[in-house]
């Protein structure tokens, strides 16, 4: 048997019954903000409360991740998020509220605990995600400027 599985619906139901989990991060997706070793505090939270910049703890394809909001959308009567690694250059597919475990409200880093709730935490996370959206749009903007030089000048690559 898995463990992936069970340690994912034991951690659901342990933040579900309102109890807050520290858990580690390993990778590198949320680099510089967060390094490989630091340690996030995740609690229960309605998908209503989920804004731009929070970091969100979710499930996709049996692997638990941390990545930030860069946008919410209406789904039915529920939502759906988009999110993306601050290390990363591409935006995760969208996820529903039933893949989140929780929000993550504080991080223990370097040696550092840092609450997220704070009026200067929440303007720093909201910073974070405006330059994430930056980013990503300009790499679109540029991909698509490539894209079209090629199509209308008749060019090969332009790497």
């Amino acid at each position: 048997m898995a463990w992936g599985p069970v340690y994912t619906q034991l951690l659901r139901e342990w933040i579900d019954a309102g109890e807050p989990a520290w858990l580690p991060l390993s990778g590198e997706s949320m680099v510089p903000f967060l390094p490989s070793g630091s340690r996030v505090l995740v609690s229960q939270t309605a998908a209503e409360q989920i804004s731009f910049g929070n970091l969100l703890l979710y499930e996709a394809e049996g692997t638990i991740i941390c990545h930030r909001v860069l946008r919410r959308r209406r789904e039915g009567r529920s939502y759906a998020f988009l999110a993306k690694g601050d290390g990363w250059r591409k935006t995760d597919p969208w996820i529903s509220a039933d893949q989140v475990i929780g929000k993550v409200i504080a991080i223990h880093r370097n040696g550092r605990l840092l609450r997220l709730d704070t009026p200067l935490r929440r303007l720093q996370a909201v910073t974070a995600a405006a330059l994430s959206l930056i980013v990503t749009g300009s790499l679109a903007a540029s991909r698509r400027t490539k894209e079209l030089v090629r199509e209308h000048w008749g060019c090969g690559s332009l790497s």
